[in-house]
C-alpha cells in the first residue's frame, strides 16, 4: 500500500518521499534504491515518541539524507514515518511536508476502513452461514457473534402446529423467516419501530427516522456524495502545497 500512495504521490513535489514502517525500514520511496534500507532517524522518531525531527547536512545518523521527518499516525498511534529529503532552512519543505503527511494518514484511515469492512462483510457472512446451515459448537457461535458486536446467540428450535390444513405454509415460513411477530412494532437492534418509520443499518450501527424525512434524508446524502467527489477531483487536480492545504481545510474556493 505504501508504494502505491508514493505513485500517487510522484506528481505533487519535487522533493524524494520516503515511507518507514515501525521499524525504521523504509518501505516506499521514490529513490528505489533506498527501499529495504534502515532509517535510524524514523527509528528514532517510533521508539520515542516524537513528532517530527529535522536532519541536517553535517549530521550522521545511519541511512539518513538532509531533510525533515514526521510521525504518521492512526488513531493516536505512530504506525510509521514520512521523510522528505531537502533543505530545512527552507519553510517550503515544512508546508509540504504536513500538507502530505495528512494526505498519507487520510489515505491510511480509508485504506484501513475499507479492508476493515470488506472483513466485518466476510465475517458477517460467514456467521450465518454457521447460525443457518453448519452444525457449529456454541462456543465458537458465541465467540464469532461478541466479534461482530453482537449479543449472546441462542438456537431456539420451534415446533409449530397447525389445526387447519389449508394453511399456507409457504406464506407461513415467509412471515418467520423475516420476524413477523403479529404486533405494529417490532425491536430492531435495540428501538423500537413501528410501520411508517425508516430504519438505516451499517457496520456503525443503525439509525431510524419517520418516512416522511425520506427525500429530505436522500437530498442530504447526495449532497454529501457530491461533495466529497468535487473534494477528490481537485485533489488530483492540484498539486502544490498551499493548494492542497486549502483544499483539505475546506477552505478552497
Amino acid at each position: 500500500m505504501a508504494e502505491r500512495i508514493i505513485d500517487k504521490l510522484v506528481g505533487c513535489t519535487d522533493y524524494n518521499i520516503n515511507i518507514m514502517n515501525e521499524k525504521g525500514i523504509i518501505v516506499a520511496s521514490k529513490d528505489k534504491s533506498r527501499i529495504g534500507t534502515f532509517h535510524e532517524v524514523a527509528f528514532e522518531i517510533v521508539s520515542k515518541g516524537l513528532d517530527y525531527k529535522e536532519v541536517e547536512a553535517e549530521d550522521t545518523f545511519l541511512g539518513v539524507k538532509p531533510g525533515i521527518n514526521m510521525a504518521l499516525e492512526y488513531k493516536k498511534k505512530i504506525i510509521g514515518v514520512l521523510g522528505l529529503t531537502g533543505n530545512c532552512e527552507s519553510g517550503e519543505i515544512h508546508a509540504v511536508a504536513a500538507v502530505i503527511k495528512k494526505m498519507l494518514e487520510t489515505m491510511l484511515e480509508y485504506e484501513a476502513q475499507k479492508e476493515e469492512k470488506i472483513k466485518r462483510k466476510t465475517d458477517k457472512e460467514r456467521f450465518i452461514n454457521c447460525l443457518l446451515y453448519e452444525e457449529t459448537n456454541r462456543r465458537e457461535l458465541a465467540s464469532m457473534a461478541q466479534a461482530l458486536g453482537y449479543s449472546e446467540v441462542s438456537r431456539i428450535p420451534i415446533l409449530i402446529s397447525f389445526e387447519n390444513s389449508e394453511v399456507d405454509l409457504k406464506e407461513m415460513t415467509e412471515k418467520i423467516r423475516v420476524g413477523h411477530t403479529g404486533r405494529d412494532d417490532i425491536f430492531v437492534t435495540g428501538m423500537d419501530v413501528v410501520p411508517g418509520e425508516i430504519v438505516h443499518m451499517d457496520e456503525n450501527g443503525a439509525v431510524k427516522f419517520p418516512a416522511e424525512y425520506l427525500p429530505e434524508v436522500v437530498e442530504r446524502c447526495e449532497r454529501l456524495q457530491a461533495y466529497e467527489a468535487r473534494k477528490q477531483k481537485l485533489l488530483s487536480e492540484h498539486h502544490d502545497a498551499e493548494t492542497l492545504a486549502k483544499i483539505l481545510s475546506d477552505n478552497y474556493e
